[in-house]
C-alpha cells in the first residue's frame, strides 16, 4: 500500500488562516468606506468654512437688511395713506350723518341746516382733491390692481351719497313726507355701503403687503 501524503498544514492552522484572511478582508472594507467618505471630507477644511462665511456677511447679510428695510418703509407709507384715507371718508361720512340727522326732524333752524351741509360740501371737495394724489401713491406703493380699484370704487360709493344728499334738499324743511323718509333711509343705507367699501379696501392694502 502507498502511504497517504499527510496535508501541508494541519487543521488548525488551515482555520487560523481564514480567520485572518476574513479580519483582513474586514479592513480593506473599512479602508475603502473611509476613502468614499474623505471625497467630501474637504467642505470640513476651516479656509472653506472661512469663505462661506464671507460670502453671508458680504451679500446674503446686506440683501435681508435691505429688504427689512424697504419692508419697513412699504409699511410706514401704506399706514401713512390709511391715516390720510380715514381722515377724508371719515369727515365726508360724519358730516353727512349730521345732514341726514337735521333732515330727520321738522327744520325750525334754517341756518343750521345750511351750515351743515357747507360743512358736508367742504369735506366732499377735499376728498375729491386728494384723491389724485393718494391713488398715485397706492399705485407706486402696491403692485396689485385691487387697491387702486378700491380705492375707485369708495370715490363712486361717495359721489352716490352726495348725490342722495342733494334731494334732501327739494323737501320743505317744516314736514317729512313718506317720499322724504324714503330718501333718508337711502342716504343712511348709502354711508353703511361706504363704511364696507372701506373696509374691503382697507383689507386689500394690508394683503397687498404680503
Amino acid at each position: 500500500m502507498k502511504d497517504e501524503k499527510k496535508p501541508l498544514l494541519k487543521k488548525e492552522e488551515r482555520q487560523k488562516i481564514i480567520e485572518n484572511a476574513s479580519i483582513i478582508h474586514q479592513i480593506v472594507e473599512e479602508i475603502s468606506a473611509e476613502k468614499k467618505r474623505d471625497k467630501w471630507s474637504f467642505l470640513r477644511h476651516p479656509l472653506l468654512i472661512l469663505l462661506i462665511g464671507a460670502v453671508i456677511s458680504s451679500f446674503l447679510i446686506p440683501i435681508y437688511q435691505n429688504w427689512q428695510v424697504k419692508t419697513a418703509e412699504r409699511i410706514k407709507a401704506n399706514y401713512e395713506i390709511l391715516k390720510e384715507i380715514s381722515s377724508y371718508t371719515g369727515r365726508v361720512l360724519t358730516m353727512a350723518e349730521s345732514v341726514i340727522y337735521l333732515h330727520q326732524k321738522p327744520i325750525t333752524n334754517v341756518n343750521q341746516i345750511i351750515n351743515t351741509n357747507k360743512s358736508f360740501n367742504e369735506a366732499y371737495r377735499e376728498f375729491n382733491s386728494n384723491y389724485i394724489r393718494i391713488d398715485f401713491e397706492m399705485r407706486v406703493i402696491f403692485k396689485k390692481k385691487d387697491v387702486s380699484q378700491g380705492w375707485s370704487d369708495v370715490r363712486k360709493e361717495l359721489k352716490d351719497l352726495n348725490d342722495s344728499l342733494d334731494l334732501l334738499h327739494e323737501f320743505p324743511t317744516n314736514d317729512i313726507s313718506e317720499k322724504h323718509a324714503e330718501r333718508i333711509d337711502r342716504c343712511l343705507k348709502k354711508i353703511g355701503e361706504n363704511r364696507e367699501r372701506l373696509n374691503l379696501l382697507y383689507d386689500f392694502m394690508i394683503e397687498a403687503l404680503d
